[in-house]
């Protein structure tokens, strides 16, 4: 399954991608060059398929820079679960929205930036 999730975001539209990586980096002009996806990992229990690193560089006004981000694919046939469990699908979300990562003093979270939360189906 993963690989064919990994196949089908290889072939994501550059535009897609780009708007997404515009609002990370927080520049409306920001162009995406190369890019890359690749599985991220496989430990985990709810959903050890579903995470993936896009990286890659791209330029702006400021000069060329490099970013990454992480996709968090998500079976569409898995119920809904209480806000209070702690295997919720959103709890990653939730912890950028909170603004706790930006301020960890332990640097675990350096360079946590942009926040996109976005329901598309990308295949099966």
């Amino acid at each position: 399954m993963a690989t064919n999730r990994l196949q089908t975001l290889a072939a994501l539209d550059t535009a897609r991608l780009t708007e997404i990586v515009r609002q990370m980096q927080r520049s409306p002009n920001f162009e995406v060059g190369q890019w890359n996806v690749k599985h991220l990992s496989s430990d985990g229990m709810i959903n050890p398929d579903g995470l993936f690193l896009f990286s890659g560089d791209g330029h702006d006004e400021r000069g060329q820079h490099s970013w990454s981000l992480v996709l968090k694919a998500l079976q569409s046939k898995t119920p809904e679960p209480d806000l209070s469990d702690a295997w919720h699908w959103k709890r990653e979300y939730w912890a950028m929205e909170s603004g706790l990562l930006e301020r960890s003093t332990t640097g675990a979270a350096t360079g946590v930036r942009g926040r996109h939360q976005s329901a598309t189906h990308i295949g099966d």
